[in-house]
């Protein structure tokens, strides 16, 4: 969950972790463009330039930086976690200048558990979860290649409980120097250590950067980058201690910007309007916009983007995107390791470790207390058809009259017919009224301005219906059951 980089340190404590940079003692400003000078931070969704957080960057001329060492954008993979610098033209474009890849360990696989498709690993002493929206580099092309031993960089995020939600793998070949970035803990001056995950790292003769001086200091709860190529440890091993060649602090490479998109978790709460993503402190205000989920539901350890201006180090929001915006519910079937929904049909539904259970003794290896129930649902298409839930509510016993709700991003729309599909469900819109088809401030629109809008931005829709399903009927969401369909910002 690393953030770029810090020239200085601000420590503010209100049980939250704001690191704030200056460049030269005043601070750096992202620079460049008429459009809005800004930066993001977040995976490589797609190419053609490059696209991060939903905005296409035109990285001509640009720098791009791994590891200190400028490369090609034919070397960058989808998945990678970077920062980009530069300037925004609009909400969908903009030019980078700077780009950092910033992997978040780079080391040897101590352990691995799982299927062949997913697992947890244990890198450089580091907890990797990797599930299937995972992408591999093609030298490691799935879990199952991976084997204790094997030298990996791991791009991803960390969540509150310093795991890594793996975006991205690649296998390397020695030698590398071994890379973890995150939180210090247990930090012993005197000895000159401290540990990150289960790694000790011993900086005796390292090159330590902008850190506060060591001698009597704390650098606790600090989020650091540490470099080394000696392990205490023999592969595959657990490394143990790492010796480090150099420690320096992590963040955003900029701390005022017009313009600023970050993803990352709550890693901290003090209330939905002032919490930690990453190590970077967000403000919301009245004015913010809240898509894909209320603000009500901003927690530690949701995942989110969020928009906005950044200002001495601390992004004030004009956005907050739930990144994992798909809900569903209805009566629950499980089946193994998978639930499926009454009136959803094809759409499945896999819990993970990190999946949060409400009224329930279900867990995620054991989802048979569910079966028969009444269930809501808020997780992250991983396929065309297939959800991975960061949260299960149990509400009831199966009601045969159930409502049935379906909200994710809709995958085609025929504005003919009138149709569109999420997550492989058909939703039929023929018979609704006027009144059943709704903006996003739940003011009804009707059938054209609603298909207008959805053909011109897509987005998120929730379509609501309710059981049963009439017998021979395919879908649950069309003339039989469907009641009202909403646009979500």
């Amino acid at each position: 969950m690393n953030l770029g980089r810090y020239r200085n340190i601000t420590l503010v404590v209100a049980a939250l972790l704001v690191l704030s940079a200056c460049g030269g003692g005043g601070g750096t400003t992202a620079s460049g463009g008429t459009g809005g000078t800004g930066i993001s931070f977040g995976s490589v969704t797609d190419f053609g330039s490059i696209f991060v957080n939903g905005v296409e960057f035109s990285t001509n001329g640009a720098t791009i930086n791994r590891d200190d060492v400028s490369i090609n954008e034919s070397e960058l993979r989808r998945g990678m976690i970077v920062e980009v610098q530069g300037s925004f033209a609009s909400s969908t474009s903009g030019t980078g200048t700077t780009v950092n890849v910033e992997e978040v360990v780079r080391g040897p696989v101590e352990t691995k558990t799982g299927t062949a498709s997913a697992g947890t690993l244990v890198v450089l002493g580091q907890n990797v979860n990797v599930d299937d929206t995972t992408l591999f580099d093609d030298n490691v092309p799935n879990f199952g290649a991976v084997n204790s031993g094997d030298l990996l960089e791991v791009h991803g995020l960390r969540r509150p409980d310093g795991t890594i939600a793996a975006t991205f793998i690649e296998k390397k070949t020695a030698p590398v120097v071994f890379t973890v970035r995150g939180t210090v803990a247990g930090h012993n001056a005197g000895a000159q250590t401290f540990t990150i995950g289960a790694l000790t790292v011993n900086y005796n003769g390292a090159t330590i950067n902008d850190m506060p001086a060591p001698s009597g200091s704390n650098w606790n709860n600090l989020f650091v980058e540490v470099k080394g190529t000696n392990c205490s440890g023999v592969s595959p091993a657990p490394c143990g201690t790492l010796t480090a060649t150099k420690v320096e602090p992590e963040g955003l490479g900029v701390v005022n910007a017009n313009r600023a998109e970050i993803e990352g978790f709550v890693t901290a709460l003090v209330s939905t309007s002032d919490f930690t993503l990453n190590s970077l402190r967000v403000l919301t205000t009245g004015a913010t916009v809240f898509s894909g989920g209320l603000q009500s539901e901003i927690v530690v350890g949701v995942k989110l983007e969020v928009e906005g201006t950044l200002a001495g180090g601390v992004l004030t929001a004009t956005k907050v995107q739930f990144k994992e915006s798909v809900k569903l519910e209805s009566n629950a079937s499980v089946s193994g390791s998978t639930i499926t929904l009454e009136g959803l049909p094809g759409i499945t539904v896999t819990a993970n470790a990190f999946t949060e259970f409400k009224n329930t003794a279900a867990t995620s290896s054991d989802l048979a207390p569910l079966d028969n129930r009444n269930v809501r649902i808020r997780g992250r298409a991983s396929g065309a058809t297939s959800v991975i839930a960061t949260e299960i509510e149990d509400r009831e016993a199966s009601d045969s009259t159930a409502d049935v709700i379906l909200q994710g991003s809709v995958a085609k729309a025929d504005v003919t017919n009138p149709t569109f599909k999420i997550l492989g469900v058909t939703v039929d819109t023929s018979l609704l009224a006027a009144n059943d088809f709704k903006d996003v401030n739940d003011s009804p629109i009707g059938a054209t301005p609603f298909f207008i809008a959805l053909s011109a931005n897509g987005g998120l829709v929730k379509a609501k219906g309710r059981l049963p399903v009439a017998p021979g009927s395919d879908n649950v969401l069309d003339s039989d059951t469907l009641r009202e369909v909403e646009l979500e910002d």
